[in-house]
This record gives C-alpha cells, structure tokens and sequence, in this order.
C-alpha cells in the first residue's frame, strides 16, 4: 500500500509563499517515497526548486539525512585515492568549470596529481585530460557508492545534487577529508552533514554560510582571472560595453538596465554593446527600436578581451553583477561603473561600486563629459593582479590543501545578511524545473503536475509548459509510450 504525502493545498498571499508551498509539497514527497531511487530522485527535484526559488532556506538536513538513511551501503569494489574533485556537471561556459580547472592546474603547478569525477562527461574537462589528469565518468549512483574514496574529496556541486552529499558523508566517515566548493554561494544547496571545510568565492558567500548554514570552517579562495599581458588601449570607435548572461539583466522594480541603457545611448548618441544577450530577451522588447543598441549574444572568451580592451567604459550589470568579467575587465585597466547590491565581495573591485544608480550615472556622465574617472585606474588593476592572478590563486591553493584557513580580504567582509532582502532582489516570481528526472514514477509524475497546477495562475506561463513537457518528456514512459505509437504508424506508411 503506497503511503501518500499531504496534498498541495492552501492559497498564497504571494509568489513567495506560491513559492514555498510548492518546494514543502515536493519536500513531503521525496520523504515519503518508498523507492529509494525515486526518493533520491523527488529530493534532487525539491532542491532544484529550492535553488530556483530561493525559499526561506539555504540547506535541509533533515531531508538530507531522511532520505539518506533508505540509500543502501555497497561493498566497495573500486579504490580512487588522493586528491579527488567531484563535478556534478562540467559546463562550456560561466565561472563553475572554469574554476574547477585553475584549481587543478594550481595543485598540478604545485606538485599534486589530483584527480575528477564526473557524472556526465564534457569536451569542458579537456584542459585537464590534455593536463594528464585521469578523469573517472561514473554516472550511476550505485557504482559511484562502490567506490572508496580516500584522500581529499573537493566538491564542485549542483545545488540540488543530493547524492554528492551522501557520498561525501560516506568518504568522511571512513576518513576522508571533505573541502566543498561554495559556487552557488547566494542559494538553497545540499551539503555534506559532517567535518567540512568551506572554500568560499565571495563576501556573500562568506556571511550565508555562517548565518544561514552553520559553517564553522571556511576559507577564502577567491575568484582566479587568466589576466593578459594586455591592457586597456580603447579604439577609435567609442562605445559602452557590459557583458551578461542569461537573466543578470532582468528588471527588478526600479532596477531597470534595459531603460537605463536606452536612455544612455540617446542622452549620448553612444553606440552599447551588449554581449551575453541577443536581445529577445523579453525585458528588450520596447527597445529594439534603437539604434545604438547592438546585442552580440554568446562571445567567446577571446571575444570577451577584445571588446573590453577596445571599449570606452564598462558598465556592470544589475541587478545581478559580474564577478570574473569586472575583475578582467579592471585588471586591463578599464574604467568601470557598477552599482552595489547584495550580490557582493566577488572581487577586488568592490571598493569603486557606488550606492545608487543615480551616483553610477553622475560618475559616467563626468568621464563622459570631462574624461574624469572616479578612482585611480592604474591602483586599481594592481589591486585586482594582487589578489585576482593565477599566481596569487595558486599560493591560496596550496595553503588550503595543506590545512591552512585563508584569511578574508577586507573588500569580502562578513555582513548580516537579511535572507529576505537577498530573495526580494534576486527572485520575483516561481520558477520550476524544465525536467522531472526520469526515475520518478508516473503515478507521481501526475501528482506533481495537478499538485503545482492549482497554484495557477500565480507561477510563470512557463511553468507550465516545463511541468507539461516534464510529465512526457524524455525518457517519460508517455513519451516511450508515444515513441512506439509513431514507429507503428512509420511502418504501417511504409507498407
């Protein structure tokens, strides 16, 4: 007899409380599945909601420990040792892969041969193999826990990867030291229960974990910058540039970059380049009449230096900031005009950030106008070489992997973070996971969808597309269903 969970019911005030109900829904599920796979499934699911969403927590521990407990243990059958660093997923592109590759080509300057494993593999990992570094693709769970992991265990997780957590707890009980990598330092994430050593990126970063998440042990290791020879040489054509991926450009109230840019461009006949976008984005919708507005979409990372080198100025992006570009972009020595927010202390470049959007437009209206900067170019590049260069990651690197805690910077200092203001600026609406993972049955599949269903029209129009697709989309046993439907009639055309 199947034990069935609360149903979805109540009616919320706002997307936050829409928000809330739904990641508890999907917490009672994972709970009381019966199936651990399916239970393991439901959880990663209600992380990922919870990353999405930014719900009142930054971690569930119950949860994690609940559905560990029906995870059962495996006889070990392979021996990986060393230093060990576990990757969810590698990514062609953003600063989570990037950063998993400086680190093991610091330890690799400094004597180490550490070692990866991933779940899904990547042509993101070739720098590493290229590096001589074995890269151990395990994709199944079960033989992931049939492995004895000894050494280091560094983890480069998704917020939602349940399963790292179990196996890292596993490795620290039979004396593995775990160091976990906070990229996600600003949301919901599973992480291991036991003797943890925090590698922390940001000032934000650094004050969540120790308000919301209880860390005792944390390090800096900051954000690492391939820094050029090169510096800032703008060509002859002048334009502002900022470059942003996916939603770091989406208006929040009176944060409106879209209008501002607008404005800017007419104000000043400028041309701005707006890397990252294509400019289809809905929030560019009133604004493709302008002219001065050119969106170059994905760039590369050669791309991305040649337009910060020939740029007249860089704005920073808002509501979201930029992390690794600003520091590039000031260690060329181009001049920069950022907002402060809540995202904060990602790197050296903290101290030129101005309060309000009216100070960030007085400043670039007098470099505009005058050709004045409102800080020193020159001492703020050797500032961000200082703390920013391989050289000076690779140091921090070796400090932590032999046990040292690395001090924080002054410019990522610890701040009381209010969670309410980090949701209110970073989340405006719900948001669900494009793809209900496969191993979660169709009994309970349905049951998600008409549980979230009630909750519209409060979600975005795209949840439930996403929650509908989810329900027959790969791997689906509707869609194998359908799969077979079209090869019988494929073949009946054919006869």
């Amino acid at each position: 007899m199947r034990t069935l969970p609360p149903a979805l019911t109540g009616a919320p005030n706002s997307t936050l409380d829409t928000a809330a109900k739904i990641a508890g829904f999907l917490r009672d599920l994972a709970i009381f599945a019966e199936d651990w796979k399916e239970s393991l499934a439901l959880a990663s699911l209600y992380g990922e909601f919870s990353q999405r969403n930014l719900v009142d927590k930054f971690h569930d521990y119950s949860l994690q420990n609940q559905v560990a407990s029906k995870v059962p243990h495996l006889n070990p059958k392979k021996l990986i040792a060393g230093d060990i660093h576990y990757i969810s997923e590698p990514y062609v592109t953003g600063g989570h892969t990037s950063l998993l590759t400086n680190y093991i080509i610091a330890q690799i300057d400094n004597g180490a041969r550490p070692c990866v494993i991933t779940r899904r593999d990547s042509i993101a990992l070739s720098r590493i193999r290229e590096a001589g570094v074995v890269v151990h693709h395990i994709e199944k769970f079960e033989k992931l826990l049939s492995c004895e992991l000894t050494g280091a265990l560094y983890l480069h997780a998704h917020p939602w990867d349940i399963e790292s957590c179990i196996l890292a707890d596993r490795a620290s009980g039979s004396g593995a030291r775990i160091l976990f990598i906070n990229h996600a330092d600003h949301c919901f994430h599973f992480h291991p229960n036991f003797d943890v050593t925090y590698l922390e990126v940001s000032g934000l970063g650094r004050s969540i974990s120790q308000l919301h998440r209880g860390v005792l042990k944390q390090s800096f290791l900051g954000i690492p910058v391939n820094i050029p020879v090169a510096r800032w040489k703008p060509s002859q054509e002048t334009f502002l540039l900022t470059i942003a991926r996916r939603e770091k450009l989406r208006p929040r109230d009176d944060l409106n970059f879209p209008k501002i840019a607008d404005s800017l461009t007419r104000k000043y006949n400028i041309k701005f380049i707006i890397a990252g976008q294509t400019g289809q984005e809905s929030w560019w919708s009133e604004y493709l009449d302008n002219k001065y507005l050119d969106f170059r979409g994905s760039t590369s990372a050669e791309e991305s230096l040649k337009l910060l080198t020939d740029c007249s100025a860089y704005i920073d992006s808002f509501p979201l900031t930029g992390g690794t570009v600003l520091a590039l972009a000031g260690s060329l020595g181009v001049p920069i005009f950022s907002l402060k927010s809540i995202a904060y202390g990602y790197n050296a470049a903290e101290s030129i950030r101005k309060q309000s959007i009216s100070e960030v437009l007085t400043d670039l209206d007098n470099y505009l106008k005058k050709g004045e900067v409102h800080y020193n170019l020159d001492e703020m590049s050797d500032q961000i070489r200082a703390w920013h260069s391989m050289s000076a990651f690779r140091e921090r690197v070796s400090k932590i992997d032999s046990g040292e805690l690395v001090p924080f910077p002054s410019w990522a200092p610890f701040s009381n973070v209010e969670l309410q203001e980090v949701r209110r600026e970073l989340f405006s609406s719900v948001s669900f996971p494009m793809e209900i993972p496969i191993s979660i049955s169709l009994f309970t599949r349905i049951k998600i969808v008409t549980g979230v269903l009630k909750f519209l029209p409060e979600v975005q129009d795209a949840t439930l597309r996403s929650i509908s697709m989810s329900l027959i989309g790969q791997g689906g046993q509707i869609h194998r269903i359908l799969q077979r439907v079209r090869s019988v009639l494929i073949a009946r055309r054919a006869l």
